[in-house]
């Protein structure tokens, strides 16, 4: 009886054969990928969508009216420090005064938007050091 046990396991496979190496850590040759994730990949019309870095940057946007006169705005803070951004209408008004966007963290906002024209993104960590992160807009 323990022989057709024995036979039976290592048939279906629950013992494995002593010395045989069929699985390694080692990666493989040009297998690296770097894959954003969904919600940031750039494929639709979009009024801005970009990766930044640096520091004490601003990004501009055109904004010429859409359906519901309103901007969705989506900002991914992808460094190991907070940074601050605000957002401003086109005639220099704030629309999102000065947030903190700590490490790791994204914020999405929907903003009524009665003015068409140039948009500005600001960001600055205060501090001089690089920001990563990622922004984009889009139109309602």
């Amino acid at each position: 009886m323990k022989k057709k046990v024995i036979a039976g396991a290592i048939a279906i496979g629950l013992i494995p054969f002593v010395g045989v190496a069929d699985v390694s850590a080692k990666p493989l040759p040009n297998q690296v990928k770097t894959v954003k994730p969904m919600s940031w990949a750039c494929d639709s019309p979009y009024l801005v969508c970009k990766t930044f870095s640096g520091n004490n940057k601003e990004i501009k946007f055109n904004y010429n009216g859409s359906n519901q006169d309103q901007i969705r705005v989506f900002v991914a803070n992808d460094g190991n420090k907070a940074f601050n951004f605000s957002l401003y209408y086109p005639n220099g008004n704030i629309l999102l005064s000065s947030t903190t966007l700590e490490a790791g963290k994204t914020i999405v906002k929907t903003f009524d938007v009665d003015q068409t024209g140039e948009y500005k993104f600001y960001y600055d960590n205060g501090t001089g050091d690089s920001n990563i992160g990622f922004f984009r807009v889009v139109g309602l």
